[in-house]
């Protein structure tokens, strides 16, 4: 969905900045990359460019066969330090949706360790969910909405009782976070939902919160006892019927290392 409500996967401000070496060969990596999708949409349109996906697991990967000749995939932790050969390698990195393996609300040793990956002059963008700002929107005053809100503020309670803090997310917008590692800070944008895209996003999410609400219901701490959170995302699904939209902010920065 990001591509559908931004309007362009890399922010077209790189490209103007890149000039006429956005024809040469330049290295771009995705951060926590899952099934490579963001790069796949990206490699055919630059065949010069090299592109490499790193996530802490293989199981999203596709086969090798699938991706193209100048798509690598490999695995690695990005809160670990990277490899030699990986240091100082890429002209672009990207990455998107942290704000929920941050922890402590600081995602700065985070960046620390993206920010070694980088050439000089190279660039960084950051896409964000804003987690702190989870809503459920009516489509007009008669429908009511009060399961989704009760489902999506035991959400945040659970988020919170996990140690997730979500402040830093504002922060990322003002490019406080970059200019912190001696950046340009050439966008930061805030793009909300337009009401064609409403129920797609809203179904991305149910799956989702479906999907953790059960791994966190089946534990004996978890979000919330199986029986108590199947109840509650009912009335989420019931309100959603009823045309209720749930969704937060997508965050957008983009940022120009040093040279």
């Amino acid at each position: 969905m990001w591509g559908e409500r931004l309007g362009w996967q890399l922010h077209p401000v790189i490209e103007e900045q890149l000039g006429e070496r956005v024809n040469e060969e330049l290295s771009v990596v995705d951060i926590g990359c899952g099934n490579g999708v963001y790069l796949l949409s990206l490699a055919p349109h630059h065949p010069t460019w090299s592109f490499i996906g790193l996530d802490i697991s293989p199981a999203q990967f596709p086969a090798p066969s699938y991706l193209p000749p100048n798509l690598t995939l490999l695995t690695h932790d990005a809160f670990t330090p990277f490899p030699p050969h990986l240091i100082g390698k890429f002209d672009i990195l990207h990455l998107r949706a942290f704000c929920l393996v941050v922890p402590s609300n600081d995602p700065f040793p985070l960046a620390a360790n993206l920010m070694t990956l980088l050439k000089p002059g190279g660039f960084i963008q950051w896409d964000e969910a804003d987690c702190a700002g989870f809503w459920a929107h009516s489509p007009s005053p008669d429908v009511g909405r009060g399961k989704a809100e009760r489902c999506l503020d035991r959400w945040q309670r659970f988020a919170l009782e996990k140690g997730l803090g979500f402040g830093w997310v504002s922060e990322l917008e003002g490019g406080g976070v970059l200019r912190g590692f001696g950046c340009e800070v050439l966008v930061g944008l805030r793009a909300a939902i337009s009401d064609g895209l409403r129920k797609a996003s809203t179904d991305n999410f149910l799956v989702a919160l479906e999907e953790i609400g059960q791994m966190e219901g089946s534990k004996e701490r978890g979000l919330m006892g199986r029986e108590e959170w199947e109840e509650c995302f009912r009335g989420l699904v019931e309100d959603v019927g009823r045309g209720v939209s749930v969704g937060m902010d997508m965050i957008v920065v983009v940022g120009r290392k040093g040279l």
